[in-house]
């Protein structure tokens, strides 16, 4: 056995995690787990043994109770999911208000809804990535004009800035 240390920071999946670091490389003890919010900076320093068969997520919920990848991840979507809730229904709220005050009609704001369906979805699905990219390929329809599209995609590429 030898000790072997290695620090992964890049934004990975599970799977691309895995590769990077063999299950069968990776024991149960850990000299060090430093995890970054949102960035994933995982730095490792473990004992390698090839008979080693513990699986990564559960070497590392070893580590002084730590998450697991999986749970980090977990909470990490559902944050983005009630963002992209809370996001989708304060539009909705302005649509509403822009109604009362007289500046659309219900006709208009019926058809910027259906039109914005694609990215109301990928917002409430916690994909603000997938959003970003809906967002700016969506061409002006209605009410779904330029000050609108670029209101939008500048709150998302902020959240984006601020949670990716």
């Amino acid at each position: 056995m030898y000790k072997y240390t290695r620090e992964i920071t890049k934004q990975v999946s599970i799977r691309r995690l895995e590769q990077e670091i063999p299950a069968e490389n990776v024991l149960a003890d850990y000299d060090s787990l430093q995890r970054k919010a949102n960035d994933f900076t995982f730095c490792f320093t473990t004992e390698l043994d090839s008979s080693g068969e513990a699986k990564l997520d559960e070497v590392i919920s070893q580590h002084n109770g730590a998450p697991t990848l999986r749970e980090s991840l977990i909470t990490q979507y559902k944050k983005r999911i009630k963002d992209g809730n809370d996001y989708a229904i304060g539009f909705t709220a302005d649509l509403m208000i822009g109604i009362m005050n007289e500046t659309y009609t219900d006709v208009e704001v019926f058809l910027v809804e259906t039109h914005l369906k694609g990215l109301d979805q990928a917002l409430k699905g916690g994909h603000w990535l997938s959003a970003q990219a809906a967002n700016a390929a969506l061409p002006l329809a209605g009410i779904y004009d330029q000050a609108m599209k670029d209101k939008i995609q500048g709150d998302i590429d902020q959240y984006v800035t601020d949670n990716y």
